[in-house]
C-alpha cells in the first residue's frame, strides 16, 4: 500500500484510571484516545460513505437494545428507536450517539456525580471562597473535615464580600 496519510499517531498525557479507548469526532475525522495517551486519528473523508450508514445505523440500533432480555424485546426496541431517530433526530453528546433530547436508558448519573464530586475535591483544595464552600460541603458528607480555622477564614471571605457588597449598592 502507498504511504499511510489518512492515519496517524501522537501521545498526550497518560490518564491511567481510564480502562476502554474513546473516540471522538471531528469533521471527517475519528480520534481513538487509548488509556495510557496513544491517540490515531482516521481520516475517514475518502470511504464510502454508504458502507459506512450501514454500519453505523446496524451499530448503533444494536447497542441501543443490548440491555434487553429475548428477541421479543429485542426487536420491539430496535423498530421503536429507529422510528424515535427519524421523527427526532441523533445528536453527539459527548462520545456518544443518542436521539435528541434523550440520556441512555442505563444512565445512573453515577459518572456525572463523580465527575462533580471530584470537581468539588480538586475546588476544596485552595483557601478561596469556593474552596473552603466546597471543604465545608464535604465535610458535612463525611469528607476531610472543617476546621475552625476554616471557618474563620471562610467568616473573613463572606465578611469581605458582604462588605463589596455594601459599597457598590452605596455607589449605585
Amino acid at each position: 500500500m502507498a504511504e499511510d496519510t489518512k492515519n496517524t499517531e501522537t501521545t498526550v498525557e497518560k490518564k491511567p484510571e481510564r480502562k476502554q479507548i474513546s473516540w471522538r469526532k471531528l469533521g471527517q475525522t475519528a480520534y481513538a484516545d487509548f488509556p495510557d495517551g496513544r491517540v490515531l486519528e482516521f481520516d475517514y473523508s475518502d470511504l464510502d460513505s454508504d458502507l459506512l450508514k450501514f454500519y453505523g445505523v446496524k451499530q448503533w440500533v444494536s447497542d441501543s437494545v443490548s440491555g434487553e432480555k429475548g428477541y421479543d424485546a429485542k426487536f420491539d426496541g430496535m423498530k421503536a428507536n429507529f422510528a424515535e431517530a427519524l421523527k427526532e433526530g441523533l445528536e453527539m453528546v459527548g462520545n456518544q450517539i443518542r436521539i435528541k433530547g434523550k440520556s441512555r436508558a442505563n444512565a445512573t448519573g453515577a459518572a456525572e456525580n463523580k465527575r462533580i464530586v471530584d470537581n468539588m475535591r480538586s475546588t476544596a483544595k485552595a483557601v478561596t471562597l469556593n474552596g473552603l464552600l466546597a471543604k465545608k460541603m464535604l465535610a458535612a458528607q463525611g469528607g476531610e473535615a472543617f476546621t475552625d480555622d476554616d471557618q474563620k477564614k471562610l467568616d473573613e471571605f463572606l465578611m469581605a464580600m458582604a462588605q463589596d457588597a455594601v459599597k457598590n449598592s452605596k455607589k449605585k
